[in-house]
C-alpha cells in the first residue's frame, strides 16, 4: 500500500469584532497545536496488566507498550506517513495498529485511487511482526473490516474483512468484490477463510463469541435497499428497507442468546436488542443517544455506553463499574471526563481529562491501589497558562428556536473587544463540544474569541433540531451563525 502524510485543509471565516488582537505573554508556537497529538490511542490490555499507545518523538511515530507493574517499557517504529486510526489488543501479547493511507489501485477498480486500511500485528511474544494479508496472494492487500478477536485452545486469532482474488486463465481477478471474513493466525498471519459474502450484498458485519464461533451476521443489498441480520445458520432475526444504509450488527445484547443491532433509522440512529432465537426486538432507551456501545472484553457482551451531550458520559448497567467511574469523574470534577479503556474486570481504566487548564492528560486508574497516575499528554507545549477558557453560549435564532454553541477565549486577558474567528463545523449532522479544541485554541492564543456554533442540523438536541436543518443549508443555518454572532456582540 501506498500511503501519503495526511494533511487537513479548511476554509475559516473571520469576522472581527472592535480593535485587533493583543497578548501579554509569548504564547507557544503554533507547531504545538498543529502538529499530530504527542499521545493517543491509549488502550489496556484484556489483563489490565499492560498499555499500548502511540507516540511522537522528534517526528518519529513509535508504539509504545508499557508493563503497569514496573519494567523496561517497549518502543516499536512505524512509518510516519500511515494515518493511525486505532489501537487494539488480542490478548495480552499482540498489539494491532490500524492504519490507513490512499492506495493506487493500477486498474483494478473503476477508480484509481482510494483510502484504504491495514491493520499492522505486533507480538510480544517473541513471534515475528506482519501486516495482515500481506503477500497474500488470495485476497486484496488491504482489511475491509474488523470483527474481533478470539482465543482458541489458548491461541489467539483475529478475524478480518478481505476482498478475495480468484485466479482465471487470463491473471487473478476479484472473487466477487465483496467483503469475506477471514481468520488470521496472530503469531504467524495465516489466513482460513470463514464466512463468503455475496454478489451485489454489502456484508455490515460479522458476531463471533469470545471462542470464535460465528454467531450472526448483517447484510445490505445494494440494488433494492433490503436488509437482513441472520443467525450463523442462516434464519433470519431482522430484516427491513432503507434507501441509505442497512442494519448494524453492533455486538452481542446483555446475555449471550440476544444481538444488539444499531437500526438505519434517520435522522438519528437507534439501537435495539433482538432475540437471536426468535427475532423478538427489545427498543433501547435513549438508543438516539449513544454514540457509542460498550462491550465485556471477555464475554463479548453489552454492558454500557457512551451517550452523547455537552460532554459524552460512560454509562454502565452495573452499580459497582458505574460507582468506579462516577468517583474518576469526582475525583477531576472542575475538567472533562472520558473514558478511553478499561480492563477484563474494570480494576483498572485509563481516562482522559481537558478544559480548565489541562490541555489534554491521559490517566491511569487503579481501583485496588486506590490511585490516579498521569501516562500522558497529548499537547505537552501547551502549558496551563496557555489554555484558554471555553464555555457554552446560549442564544435564539430570528425564528425563536433556541442555540447553543462554543466560545473559547483568549488566556490571561479580558474578554473584552476581541476579534473573532467564527469555525463552524462540518457534517452537517455532528456538533462542537466544551472541550479543548486544539485549533481554536490556536486562534485564541494570538488573542482571537473563537465561535463554534452549533446551527440548526447539529446532532445532539433532540430529533426536532436535526428536522429544523432540512432544507436550510445556506439560509437559516447560516443566519443561525449570524444570530450567535450578534448575540456575542451584544455581549
Amino acid at each position: 500500500m501506498t500511503t501519503v502524510r495526511f494533511a487537513a485543509l479548511a476554509a475559516v471565516c473571520m469576522f472581527v469584532l472592535g480593535i485587533g488582537a493583543q497578548v501579554s505573554a509569548a504564547p507557544p508556537p503554533l507547531e504545538a497545536y498543529g502538529r499530530l497529538a504527542h499521545v493517543e490511542h491509549m488502550r489496556l490490555s484484556p489483563s489490565g496488566d499492560r498499555y499500548a499507545f502511540v507516540r511522537i518523538i522528534d517526528g518519529a511515530r513509535q508504539l509504545v507498550v508499557v508493563p503497569v507493574a514496573g519494567g523496561k517499557p517497549m518502543a516499536l517504529n512505524f512509518s510516519l506517513t500511515d494515518k493511525v486510526r486505532d489501537v487494539e489488543w488480542a490478548g495480552d501479547d499482540h498489539v494491532m495498529v490500524v492504519v490507513s493511507g490512499t492506495t493506487h489501485t493500477a486498474g483494478l477498480f473503476t477508480v484509481d485511487a482510494f483510502e484504504t486500511s491495514e491493520v499492522l500485528v505486533l507480538p510480544l511474544n517473541g513471534a515475528r511482526s506482519f501486516v495482515v494479508f500481506e503477500g497474500h496472494q488470495d485476497v486484496v492487500p488491504m482489511v475491509t473490516g474488523r470483527f474481533g478477536e478470539a482465543s482458541i485452545d489458548g491461541h489467539w486469532y483475529g478475524y478480518f474483512g478481505a476482498i478475495t482474488l480468484t485466479k482465471t486463465m487470463t491473471g487473478t481477478t476479484m472473487d466477487h468484490g465483496y467483503t469475506d471474513l477471514y481468520r488470521v493466525d496472530m503469531d504467524t498471519g495465516a489466513t482460513l477463510l470463514v464466512s463468503k459474502g455475496g454478489i451485489n450484498i454489502d456484508i455490515g458485519g460479522w458476531l463471533l463469541s469470545p471462542d470464535g464461533k460465528l454467531i450472526a451476521r448483517s447484510s445490505y443489498f445494494q440494488r433494492t435497499g433490503a436488509w437482513q441480520v441472520n443467525a450463523a445458520a442462516g434464519d433470519l432475526i431482522l430484516s427491513g428497507h432503507s434507501l441509505i444504509d442497512g442494519a448494524e450488527l453492533a455486538g452481542f445484547g446483555r446475555t449471550p442468546d440476544t444481538v444488539l443491532v444499531r437500526m438505519p433509522d434517520l435522522p438519528t440512529p437507534t439501537y435495539q436488542t433482538a432475540s437471536i432465537a426468535n427475532g423478538s426486538t427489545q427498543p433501547v432507551t435513549d438508543g438516539a443517544r449513544i454514540i457509542e456501545p460498550l462491550f465485556d472484553r471477555r464475554t463479548h457482551l453489552w454492558i454500557g455506553e457512551i451517550l452523547g451531550g455537552d460532554t459524552p458520559q460512560a454509562v454502565f448497567f452495573s452499580p459497582q463499574i458505574q460507582s468506579r467511574m462516577n468517583g474518576a469523574r469526582k475525583a477531576f470534577a472542575n475538567y472533562n471526563v472520558q473514558l478511553v479503556s478499561y480492563d477484563g474486570d474494570f480494576n483498572r481504566f485509563i481516562i482522559y481529562t481537558d478544559g480548565g487548564d489541562d490541555s489534554g492528560t491521559y490517566w491511569l486508574v487503579d481501583i485496588g491501589k486506590h490511585s490516579v497516575e498521569s501516562v500522558g499528554q497529548a499537547f505537552p507545549d501547551v502549558k496551563e497558562t496557555d489554555v484558554g477558557p471555553f464555555r457554552k453560549v446560549n442564544w435564539k435564532a430570528a425564528d425563536g428556536l433556541a442555540m447553543e454553541g462554543v466560545l473559547t477565549l483568549p488566556p490571561g486577558r479580558a474578554a473584552h473587544a476581541l476579534p473573532v474567528v467564527v469555525l463552524p463545523h462540518g457534517g452537517p449532522q455532528t456538533r462542537d463540544y466544551p472541550t479543548f479544541d486544539w485549533w481554536a485554541q490556536a486562534f485564541a492564543s494570538r488573542g482571537y474569541a473563537v465561535f463554534q456554533p452549533n446551527f440548526r442540523g447539529s446532532d445532539g438536541y433532540g430529533e426536532g433540531f436535526v428536522d429544523a436543518g432540512h432544507g436550510q443549508w445556506g439560509r437559516k443555518m447560516q443566519t443561525d451563525i449570524s444570530d450567535g454572532l450578534a448575540a456575542l456582540a451584544a455581549q
